[in-house]
């Protein structure tokens, strides 16, 4: 059976066929799904973009020559789908810059000094859960927390005879804790923006489930530790090492929280993400200027010039800390702009395709297929992750 929608055009219509919908969004998952099969962790730097235009090109194909539609009007849609993205890709490329001074003006080492802190063997799971959360609320992502402190965190616990499980499931909790409430994380900042809210109105919301489920998770981590018996005597000196690698070339003090915490007022007070942003970015760069003038100098910046050079360097490339500890210097050598570039290229790939789908109203055929058995807000949410 066809479903008949009408194009801006008052005579025209569409008689799209739900079959139709559905093989052009087969035939992306099938590409999606060979890509990643080829090249694996590289899939999203080039493959998968490749993949949503040749099938987005494909869209516009049919939309001209099967539903006779102007390709100016298709070409309309598509440049509105993207530029509902634009804010968020204007955010990621100032959160690349803000997480790389951040690393130089000592904030993000500072937040992962103290939460090392907390780390006592008699409360091992409970304080691994929320070390990583304050990592991962740190620097935006999930992924590096559990491959760099997680790791660390993971050998600790093996040495105090925590089962492996209990401490991968600890840290996984909350490193995704982290990055889906953090600011500095792509997919929060694409998601409101796709779904035509602020980034901080989302995280507000995100907060209503993600709290009481890591509070939980906290609560139920704090429970097992107390069963949990060690025979050993092994000291958590891996994490002691990483703390003195810090401390030894940063600036470590209360003070570096002076940025953050201005931030956090601006969005409490509402303030756009775009401005507190780049006010997190200007307070980076003071921080580093006034208290990690060693770790700058031994940079080989000692001239304005130079000083200069460093910054933009950093804010734009990111930053290649090499203190000789592999999991300090994985944690640490990331963030700027450019690396912001691989996301925005994929938003920007993935809205063509949604413009394209839009345009040829078979993006309708496909969400109307999950909406039929939305009857309130229970259902409604179980078909949004359905269609997700």
């Amino acid at each position: 059976m066809h479903m008949v929608y009408k194009t801006s055009m008052p005579d025209k219509k569409i008689h799209c066929p739900p079959i139709l919908a559905y093989s052009i969004f087969s035939l992306l998952v099938v590409l999606l799904g060979f890509n990643v099969y080829i090249f694996a962790d590289d899939a999203s730097y080039g493959p998968n973009q490749l993949a949503l235009l040749t099938v987005g090109i494909l869209t516009l194909a049919i939309g001209s020559f099967y539903f006779k539609l102007s390709y100016y009007e298709m070409e309309q849609k598509i440049i509105h789908s993207i530029k509902s993205a634009l804010p968020a890709c204007f955010i990621l490329l100032m959160v690349g810059p803000l997480i790389s001074l951040w690393i130089l003006g000592g904030i993000v080492p500072g937040i992962i000094y103290y939460g090392l802190e907390m780390i006592n063997p008699i409360v091992f799971l409970p304080v691994a859960c929320i070390a990583c959360a304050m990592v991962s609320v740190s620097i935006g992502s999930s992924w590096s927390t559990m491959g760099t402190i997680g790791v660390a965190l993971l050998g600790i616990g093996e040495a105090l005879n925590v089962p492996i499980g209990m401490t991968a499931g600890a840290i996984i909790s909350g490193a995704y804790f982290g990055d889906k409430l953090s600011p500095l994380s792509d997919t929060t900042n694409l998601a409101p923006a796709i779904a035509g809210t602020d980034l901080f109105t989302h995280i507000r919301y995100l907060m209503y489930t993600t709290v009481p489920a890591i509070g939980l998770s906290v609560i139920i981590f704090s429970l097992l530790g107390f069963f949990q018996a060690s025979n050993s005597n092994i000291s958590v000196e891996e994490i002691r090492h990483m703390q003195e690698v810090l401390k030894t070339n940063f600036h470590i003090s209360p003070l570096v929280f002076v940025t953050p915490i201005i931030v956090l007022i601006l969005v409490a007070k509402k303030t756009p993400p775009l401005p507190a942003l780049f006010v997190g970015v200007l307070g980076g760069i003071f921080s580093a200027l006034i208290l990690q003038n060693n770790l700058i100098s031994s940079m080989g910046a000692h001239s304005l010039q130079s000083i200069y050079e460093l910054i933009v360097t950093v804010a734009h490339k990111g930053t290649e800390i090499n203190f000789g500890h592999e999991q300090i210097d994985g944690l640490l050598s990331r963030g700027g702009m450019y690396g912001m570039l691989t996301t925005v290229w994929l938003i920007l790939s993935a809205m063509f395709f949604g413009g394209a789908l839009e345009s040829t109203r078979m993006i309708d055929v496909l969400a109307k297929s999950f909406l039929k058995s939305v009857k309130g807000a229970g259902s409604l949410v179980g078909s949004t992750i359905g269609a997700c």
